[in-house]
């Protein structure tokens, strides 16, 4: 149950189907406000198998895309040097920045992020795509308009941690998945939860079989807001022409664990979607969904238990 909204009317809401792509590890998820610097480590650090581990620290040179309130929170984590978290081998910098209303706009935010001097701002998005002094983008946009950007970036060759909600429908998102898998470009909405230590430790424990067989997960994320006062009829979240609503908002939060525990612990081969009954509840004045709830039935795989599971949210 989530109480807020979502725009059924403009945005069909097709639940996102977890694609086989690896850079997902087979899961559709997204980020609760920006992702922690621990996986923008993993991203980049070189495989212990295959790769020499370098002398000195590899530098990552990002460009964030949007310069809004969450843009903020990543760029400042990301500035932090993670030598003081005892990480050695890797180092994040800030080269550019692009606002959609001025570079002036840009500007202000890598001083208020403490990004490098040297940083270019830029005014539009184009301009900060074609720049080639950046390794990767961070798309910080709404939802509403994240498959364009992401697309942008994709189609000027670089690689894209895009904020949730990946996209607003699942044809968006294969669209994205498919563009980057064509010009092998890395390619990962920014989920946070799914590299939680608790969540490494539960997938743990039920593909180790210590937890025995698991039948039922039931998430609930809720916001205890009066929508009226809080967000009115023009806020992105109830605005149903930005994708506003609960399911796009929030939603992607249960579902992470009920997929990351009765999808992700099943064999890769022996995956499956799941069937889906849904009901939600408008916000009247917009439209979008201010409650929704979800049942997901996961099919029977090899040593899964005897009937089918079930995930409600």
């Amino acid at each position: 149950m989530l109480r807020y909204r979502d725009p059924t009317r403009h945005y069909p809401l097709v639940l996102p189907f977890p694609f086989p792509h690896p850079c997902w590890g087979g899961i559709k998820l997204a980020t609760k406000s920006c992702l922690p610097i621990s996986i923008l480590h993993s991203l980049f650090q070189p495989s212990a198998t295959n790769i020499p581990i370098m002398s000195s620290p590899h530098t990552v040179r990002w460009g964030i895309l949007a310069t809004g309130g969450i843009a903020q929170t990543f760029t400042k984590d990301l500035m932090i040097d993670p030598s003081t978290r005892n990480v050695s081998d890797i180092k994040h910098t800030v080269v550019a920045a692009a606002s959609s209303s001025s570079a002036d706009r840009a500007r202000k935010f890598l001083e208020d992020c403490k990004c490098p001097s040297s940083a270019a701002a830029y005014g539009s998005y184009e301009d900060l795509v074609a720049d080639k002094n950046v390794d990767i983008i961070y798309v910080a946009t709404p939802h509403s308009h994240h498959y364009q950007n992401t697309m942008l970036c994709l189609q000027a060759g670089k690689p894209v941690l895009c904020e949730k909600a990946f996209t607003v429908n699942a044809a968006q998102a294969q669209k994205l998945i498919e563009t980057a898998a064509a010009q092998k470009l890395f390619l990962m909405e920014a989920v946070w939860t799914r590299f939680f230590p608790l969540s490494r430790a539960i997938r743990t424990y039920i593909t180790s079989g210590a937890l025995g067989a698991v039948h039922r997960v039931i998430a609930d994320l809720s916001f205890g807001e009066d929508v009226e006062s809080t967000w009115g009829t023009s806020h992105r979240m109830v605005n149903a022409d930005l994708a506003g609503g609960a399911l796009l908002d929030i939603g992607i939060y249960p579902l992470t664990w009920c997929f990351q525990t009765l999808y992700a612990t099943v064999p890769r081969p022996h995956r499956q979607p799941p069937t889906v009954a849904s009901s939600l509840s408008k916000y009247a004045p917009t439209g979008a969904d201010e409650n929704t709830s979800i049942i997901l039935t996961f099919p029977r795989g090899p040593g899964a238990p005897p009937h089918p599971r079930t995930a409600s949210r």
